[in-house]
């Protein structure tokens, strides 16, 4: 799922108007066909535009995905997806030129390939409990090696209105966040699956600017060498945040999706000068 984040300036994106708030929409979409075109991805619709505002200076666009031998189940003989360097660095350039001179003078671009990464899109009214995987049985004997786990829950700007928060900001901390709670809980589920102290994950909740999808839960962390998260238990932690999602009364309207990621991105930076 190649993801197009847009971060922008609190101070640049509260001064544009309508019509140019629809032009940084518009940029994404650019953004994201050059990545298809560049990377081959398979699918036309596998893609998502994410605007978030940020306290920095600078523009920057993000372009994020994952890598792996059946990311395109749907597609026989296109299954793997192995962006080579080349590809990557060939989307951060043609994102780059984009954003440089458009209204918010984007300042750099980053490419991210992720690897050993679980992406569900949650399937809606699915309340089936998730069967739990051998491998669960040792996690403690694995997990002791997991360090920095962090949780982060992005909310579109339409669930927080229904939320009744229209004037929250971006980066409102947990305590004016409608959505803490939620963050909180989905991070419980997350660290009784893993055997981790729950105060040991840092939670984060974002309503973005603009976002395709309503609900993004997005887990990362950092294992130790020969320690990482097998899928079984990538796949079984996903599938309780998901059956979470679909069944608190606050989330289960709307789009979401869920991300388990580990370690650190493969990444190319491309700046304006």
């Amino acid at each position: 799922m190649p993801l197009c984040t847009l971060e922008i300036p609190t101070a640049v994106w509260s001064g544009l108007s309508a019509a140019r708030k629809r032009e940084v929409g518009e940029l994404g979409g650019r953004v994201l066909d050059t990545t298809r075109e560049k990377l081959q991805v398979p699918d036309p619709e596998d893609r998502e535009i994410r605007i978030v505002t940020a306290s920095g200076p600078h523009s920057q666009i993000s372009v994020s995905f994952t890598s792996g031998p059946n990311e395109y189940p749907d597609f026989p003989g296109r299954e793997a997806f192995f962006p080579s360097p080349e590809q990557m660095r060939a989307v951060g350039m043609a994102a780059q030129s984009l954003g440089r001179y458009s209204v918010i003078s984007v300042e750099r671009t980053l490419v991210e390939l992720w690897k050993d990464t679980t992406f569900l899109l949650v399937e809606r009214n699915n309340y089936a409990v998730p069967q739990k995987p051998e491998e669960l049985d040792n996690v403690a004997g694995l997990t002791k090696f997991i360090y920095q786990p962090r949780l982060a829950l992005v909310v579109s700007p339409a669930m927080i209105e229904q939320a009744g928060a229209q004037n929250l900001e971006t980066e409102g901390s947990l305590e004016r966040n409608p959505y803490a709670g939620q963050g909180m809980e989905v991070a419980s589920i997350i660290a009784e699956t893993l055997k981790l102290p729950k105060r040991n994950i840092a939670v984060s909740v974002v309503t973005a600017a603009e976002a395709d999808t309503d609900f993004s839960v997005e887990f990362d962390c950092q294992p130790q060498k020969g320690n990482k998260l097998p899928p079984e238990i990538r796949g079984y932690m996903a599938g309780l945040v998901e059956q979470y999602l679909n069944s608190n009364p606050s989330t289960r309207k709307g789009s979401a999706e869920v991300w388990i990621r580990q370690g650190i991105p493969q990444t190319e930076i491309i700046t304006s000068s």
